[in-house]
């Protein structure tokens, strides 16, 4: 039987499985853990200012997990300063919100935020450092993406060229469950409603696995978990 989600998530040793993987071979995610930290330390009136906060939390975040992107090789502290100054009322609004909470609807907190700070925050971190940054900013809410867990296209076995493994991306799941992408496959990722409807999907993930037992056994939060499940399936398991 086809998994409903991918990598088989629904199971709940399936998914310790998959974080289990990610906790064993994700050596980076040391640096998440270091820029989480300083962004939980920093965070207070005037953040969007703190030179420890911004060289510590997003920059280092960037440059140790989207080091290949051409967005980061122009990154300032200035810059990230003066868009977190633009946008700080609207992360702050939703800085404790949990995903399996938030309203993703139109008008709700957390819909708006995403749609009051996507547009700037891509141009400057690109549209998977943007997930990164936000993941940092408000880690009980926002999930963490790339293009393999967005779009990864399915190859049949056998085939010659052998770059992609069988499964697909999200973006085919989402649309299987009833989603229906603003952008086709090529673009999905790029505009706020696509990462909204990207939030809504793993809103209903996490609703439907809360009660695993390997959420309450970490002390990351519960879309931090599910973004270490899609990471290891899609790229761990298979590189």
């Amino acid at each position: 039987m086809p998994s409903k989600y991918p990598g088989g998530i629904e199971d709940p040793d399936r998914f310790r499985e998959l974080v289990s993987l990610f906790e064993a071979q994700e050596q980076r995610n040391y640096y998440y853990e270091q820029a989480l930290a300083t962004v939980e330390q920093e965070f207070g009136p005037g953040w969007y200012h703190s030179d420890e906060l911004i060289l510590g939390g997003p920059m280092l975040l960037m440059y140790t997990w989207n080091f290949a992107a051409r967005e980061t090789k122009s990154l300032d502290a200035d810059t990230v300063s003066s868009i977190f100054e633009r946008h700080h009322q609207a992360i702050e609004e939703v800085r404790s919100t949990a995903l399996v909470d938030a309203d993703l609807q139109p008008g709700g907190p957390a819909y708006e935020t995403v749609k009051n700070v996507w547009a700037d925050m891509k141009d400057h971190f690109g549209q998977t450092g943007t997930s990164k940054v936000l993941s940092l900013l408000a880690p009980e809410l926002f999930v963490m993406w790339d293009q393999d867990i967005r779009t990864r296209s399915q190859r049949r076995q056998g085939d010659p060229r052998d770059k992609k493994r069988e499964d697909r991306g999200v973006y085919f799941y989402l649309k299987e469950a009833g989603y229906s992408p603003e952008n086709n496959k090529p673009r999905f990722g790029r505009t706020a409603e696509d990462y909204i409807l990207f939030l809504q999907y793993c809103k209903e993930i996490l609703q439907e696995v809360v009660s695993h037992p390997v959420l309450q056994e970490r002390d990351a939060t519960p879309a931090k978990l599910l973004d270490e499940s899609l990471y290891a399936f899609y790229k761990l398991e298979n590189e």
